[in-house]
């Protein structure tokens, strides 16, 4: 997930409840698989857990946009 943000232009994660689930998208792109809860739970961990680093910060209060900070990009840099 962090290597995706970091090479999208925007640089932004979005994280979306809605009536039929959930959605963190990359580049557009939802990582949760349709009605695939594990796969809910692998990815908001995933966000929670970069989050925790300070690697992403929300841009709101409704937390339902997060950017990269600069400890993203150098954690991305250290990345294979």
């Amino acid at each position: 997930m962090l290597k995706e943000c970091a090479s999208d232009s925007d640089s932004t994660i979005m994280n979306v409840s809605y009536s039929g689930g959930h959605a963190i998208q990359v580049k557009g792109k939802n990582l949760i698989e349709d009605g695939n809860d594990r796969s809910r739970a692998i990815w908001t961990s995933a966000l929670s857990e970069l989050e925790s680093l300070s690697y992403v910060e929300p841009m709101s209060a409704k937390r339902e946009l997060f950017r990269i900070t600069k400890a993203g990009y150098e954690a991305n840099d250290r990345l294979p």
